[in-house]
């Protein structure tokens, strides 16, 4: 949900995918080119190729749903007035 005070144009950054405790599973880059009015939220809906070879992708198909958490990691934020805002590293 946009929580800010100006409509978002893009944004781009790392999906992280979590435990409950907070450790890291795995992550993916997005690069989102969607308008996302003040007080509303938008849906995204993807897909990962599954690798057997690669252990984050296993360890994140046996976890159990309900013990993951998403956090997204913005790195650069667009708006619709055409100013953009980089994450402070």
């Amino acid at each position: 949900k946009n929580h800010g005070h100006k409509d978002i144009s893009s944004f781009k950054g790392d999906v992280v995918f979590q435990t409950a405790h907070g450790d890291s599973v795995m992550s993916f880059w997005v690069d989102i080119n969607k308008t996302i009015p003040v007080n509303e939220g938008n849906s995204w809906f993807g897909g990962i190729a599954y690798q057997a070879s690669d252990n984050s992708h296993r360890r994140l198909l046996n976890m159990d749903i309900y013990s993951i958490t998403i956090e997204v990691k913005l790195e650069e934020i667009c708006f619709t007035d055409g100013t953009c805002k980089r994450a402070q590293k």
